[in-house]
């Protein structure tokens, strides 16, 4: 019945959670798409789902204020291009990814994203409030390479000398990834020269040892 269609989505995909249009089109494929798009304007109508995008929805919970929850606009660039549905194809690049792996104190006015999911050698795009920069793939991104691809993307853009507490950092992340040294260099492959020139000249044995 109608009045249980979003009970399914909750029930899917929870609250405060990015749920794309062909999601919801598959959960409730009993209907016509003209009829899911009527039932989606309605529900939103009446506030038992929210809109956070174009094609993009969510069950929102109510703050303290009264108010309904606003959808964060990473859930929605993570779950389309960096992890769709518990599978891995993708990772923050640029000085989002410095800061993770704590190379830098940048803050990136641009949020920038390697995927699987583009095939256009870099696009602009603008989600909810953030400015991105999608990149395609050098390579399959999955959950078994995925920490490589981002340490030999990193150096692809850094070639400087690491401190001491980067270099305890860098072994902290290679140590929570399970990443080898023989990992980087069999994907090393994909990247221009200098992400391997780099990761020896900031002493990347140091790093794995």
């Amino acid at each position: 019945m109608e009045k249980d269609l979003v009970k399914r989505l909750i029930e899917k995909y929870g609250y405060n959670e990015p749920i794309f249009t062909e999601e919801v089109l598959s959960s409730w494929k009993e209907y016509s798409r003209t009829r899911v798009f009527q039932l989606l304007k309605e529900y939103t109508a009446r506030g038992q789902l929210s809109k956070a995008d174009r094609n993009i929805y969510y069950i929102p919970t109510k703050t303290f204020l009264g108010t309904s929850s606003i959808l964060s606009t990473r859930k929605i660039i993570e779950k389309r291009f960096i992890n769709s549905n518990g599978e891995i194809c993708g990772y923050y690049g640029g000085i989002s990814l410095l800061n993770v792996l704590c190379l830098t104190q940048q803050v990136p006015n641009t949020l920038e994203v390697v995927t699987t999911k583009e095939s256009m050698r870099l696009r602009r795009i603008r989600v909810g409030n953030m400015n991105v920069i999608l990149k395609k793939a050098r390579t399959e991104i999955n959950s078994q390479n995925v920490a490589a691809l981002q340490l030999l993307d990193a150096f692809n853009e850094m070639g400087r000398p690491l401190d001491e507490d980067e270099v305890c950092s860098l072994r902290r992340f290679i140590s929570r990834s399970n990443v080898k040294e023989g990992d980087v260099f069999r994907y090393a492959q994909y990247f221009p020269a200098k992400a391997v020139k780099n990761l020896i000249i900031t002493g990347v044995k140091n790093v794995f040892a």
